[in-house]
């Protein structure tokens, strides 16, 4: 009996993960299996380093960045992260939608980052963040987070690590102050995050988003079309994103990213 418990075991384990994976809405479990798979790729190939973007062009920095992570526990925290927020972010905006933000969020951390590092390297000459690395999908999270409590939840307050009541928009910022006391935490990509997310709010950057009637164009395309019978898809059938600001007494994440630097032992 106990060598056929052993047998089954793995089984078990596995319809537990399939079952686990299958209660997210569908973008969220692509992100989550897209970041856990990119786990490999050394963050030295794809971590977001402005010399190297603009002085030998490697662009693709832009968009791997996020998906790099230095170590297991870095990456967990984050995903963790990611799935307590993201769930209520997709059922809300529809899976297409959701999918083109946390894009555009990424995309615009990004630029962000290496827009201040070159002010930086210009105005302080030395300033380091221009020719270190920035890995992690913590710089997202924090513009994602900033787009949470001020678009989709629904009391005042949020409790700090689940224990601490604090008021929601605040939240961003006392994480983003709490995490400066961590070892190798780059301030400069979760205020980007922050940033980032204020524009998106406050509709700077609705030029690159997609409308409702494109979203509805997308999902009408036949590759696209096959995905609404998926488990977890959900469908834009109306404009999703709430124009008035809400907040949530539910624990939201804590974020942290890491900064590994060229002399680094972790790149």
């Amino acid at each position: 009996a106990e060598s056929k418990d052993m047998v089954f075991r793995p089984a078990v384990l596995f319809n537990s993960v399939r079952v686990w994976l299958l209660s997210m809405p569908l973008t969220t479990r692509i992100v989550l299996l897209f970041i856990a798979i990119a786990y490999p790729l050394h963050t030295e190939v794809g971590c977001l380093n402005p010399s190297l973007v603009i002085y030998n062009l490697q662009v693709h920095r832009i968009f791997t960045y996020a998906v790099c992570h230095v170590d297991v526990i870095h990456l967990l925290f984050n995903l963790t992260s990611f799935l307590t927020i993201a769930r209520r972010m997709e059922r809300d905006m529809g899976s297409t939608r959701f999918g083109c933000t946390v894009f555009l969020l990424s995309t615009t951390v990004a630029l962000l980052y290496i827009t201040f590092a070159i002010f930086g390297r210009i105005a302080l000459r030395e300033w380091s963040a221009f020719d270190s690395c920035v890995a992690g999908f913590s710089g997202v999270l924090f513009a994602l987070l900033v787009v949470f409590v001020y678009q989709f939840a629904v009391t005042e307050t949020i409790r700090l690590l689940g224990v601490v009541p604090v008021p929601s928009t605040a939240y961003p910022w006392i994480l983003l102050v709490i995490f400066q006391f961590l070892p190798r935490v780059s301030f400069l990509c979760h205020a980007c995050g922050i940033i980032a997310g204020f524009a998106f709010v406050h509709g700077f950057l609705a030029p690159a988003q997609l409308s409702t009637n494109a979203i509805l164009a997308i999902e009408r395309f036949v590759v696209i079309r096959s995905l609404v019978g998926i488990n977890g898809f959900v469908a834009n059938t109306e404009s999703r994103l709430p124009v008035s600001a809400a907040k949530a007494d539910v624990p939201l994440p804590a974020v942290a990213a890491t900064t590994p630097t060229p002399s680094s032992s972790d790149i």
